[in-house]
């Protein structure tokens, strides 16, 4: 099967090279990724011409006539995803009204940031090329199967801010990728340790976590408290515990485009001198 996919593909850019002029073919490119952003790395496209049966074998309008062939491929994807490849237009191919259907495969086995991924073939809707030059990622990704699950995340960020008495002002972990458009998955969790003891404290001190971050629906970034720590008094060396709690993990969709942060709220207990010293383990992890 895949030689005569070659056969084909080889056999149709010989002809267009001899006798089709530019203005019959497009340059279609694509980004292809999974609904979670992830890309198709090292993945294949195949094209299939339809709709079958044909009233004649579909031509190219060059003198000679220029056979199309009914399926192009496998062409090769990058180990970004993206896709570049010049096709007949459906505009020139005679008899008229042909989409081109295109079957895009995984390369099973592959991995994203160490993560073990399924090998997945879908087929997207037909699609009409036509014009100089193309981009069907839009189209492509509406179809697209996932490759991990929700027990393959994939860790992004793990970078372990000062120990200190004061707020984190937002750190930004990930921008959330442009494709998906709808938005990318993610989940945030953090760890919180006591470096030094605080002294003649007489309240508590409360430490926050917030997830700073962009819902694909929002008009702008929020800041949600998430967790809260608390030391007692002048606490213990160690882990604080946690005394409020939205989640931990906490699971969010950013907008394409848009910075996932986290910053934290310092509230030292009264009469501290000095206040508890903490160390914060913060972890994002794509789902």
């Amino acid at each position: 099967m895949v030689m005569r996919h070659l056969s084909a593909a080889l056999f149709v850019v010989l002809a267009l090279a001899l006798g089709a002029s530019a203005q019959n073919l497009t340059a279609v490119s694509a980004t292809v990724v999974d609904p979670n952003g992830i890309p198709y790395a090292n993945g294949t496209v195949v094209f299939a011409l339809g709709p079958l049966p044909f009233s004649t074998p579909p031509t190219l309008p060059t003198t000679p006539t220029t056979p199309v062939a009914g399926t192009l491929g496998p062409f090769p994807l990058s180990v970004a995803g993206v896709l570049n490849v010049n096709l007949p237009s459906n505009a020139a191919i005679t008899p008229g009204s042909t989409q081109w259907t295109p079957t895009v495969c995984s390369q099973a086995g592959a991995g994203h940031l160490d993560q073990p991924i399924q090998g997945n073939c879908f087929t997207a809707a037909a699609i009409t090329i036509s014009g100089a030059s193309q981009d069907i990622s839009v189209q492509l990704l509406a179809a697209a199967l996932p490759l991990t699950t929700r027990a393959n995340v994939s860790k992004l960020y793990s970078t372990l801010p000062a120990a200190g008495t004061s707020s984190l002002t937002p750190t930004t972990m990930v921008t959330a990728p442009a494709i998906p458009a709808l938005g990318t998955s993610y989940r945030l969790s953090g760890y919180l340790s006591q470096t030094v003891l605080g002294a003649s404290c007489a309240g508590n001190t409360t430490i926050v976590l917030n997830a700073v971050f962009q819902d694909p629906a929002a008009a702008a970034p929020q800041t949600v408290a998430m967790t809260t720590f608390t030391v007692t008094t002048n606490g213990t060396l160690g882990d604080v515990p946690i005394t409020t709690e939205l989640a931990n993990p906490f699971t969010i969709r950013a907008k394409a485009g848009t910075a996932v942060q986290f910053s934290t709220t310092y509230t030292p207990g009264g009469s501290c001198s000095p206040a508890p010293a903490v160390q914060l383990y913060p972890v994002l992890e794509q789902m």
